[in-house]
């Protein structure tokens, strides 16, 4: 199997949702999209926390934002350019990213930050670089792993150590 090949199950239920009906592929984004509308609204318990714990809630981002840009380019397989698929799917996820960081902003003992939006629209790029790289298999890679996840930690560190 080459390096970029994903298993074929995987490639073959993947291919197989892509051909199912619209609405249905529009069920996993939004699904997330609720989940981090009501993550997002509960109040953090006081306790003390360490950087770590700091550090891995901050990188929870990566892998809910790359969830929810991976879902939404499915969901936008009508789009029969990848390149608008692609930016659809980012754009949609950043601007679910903005409106959930004004939402925490009305959320007491929650923050609202540039630096976790950064991380979002981060991972969604990683995430949606990805699907390209595997599905489409375009001819010019637009997926490195080690870049990719070093910018995701970045935006993390950012986040959790930046100074914001």
């Amino acid at each position: 199997m080459a390096a970029r090949d994903l298993p074929p199950w995987l490639d073959a239920v993947t291919w197989a949702w892509l051909r199912a009906p619209w609405a249905l592929r529009c069920s996993p984004p939004l699904a997330v999209m609720g989940a981090l509308w009501w993550l997002s609204s509960r109040q953090p318990q006081p306790h003390a926390t360490s950087q770590l714990s700091a550090f891995l809630h901050n990188g929870a981002h990566v892998i809910a934002y790359a969830t929810l840009a991976g879902f939404t380019w499915l969901a936008l397989a009508c789009a029969e350019q990848p390149r608008r698929r692609f930016w659809g799917a980012f754009l949609i996820t950043v601007a679910y990213g903005v409106l959930d960081e004004v939402h925490q902003s009305y959320v007491p003992g929650r923050v609202s930050s540039i630096a976790d939006l950064i991380t979002d629209g981060t991972a969604a790029a990683m995430a949606l670089a990805w699907l390209r790289h595997h599905l489409l298999r375009e001819p010019r890679p637009a997926f490195r792993a080690v870049p990719w996840l070093s910018a995701c930690a970045a935006a993390v560190a950012f986040a959790t150590w930046g100074p914001w």
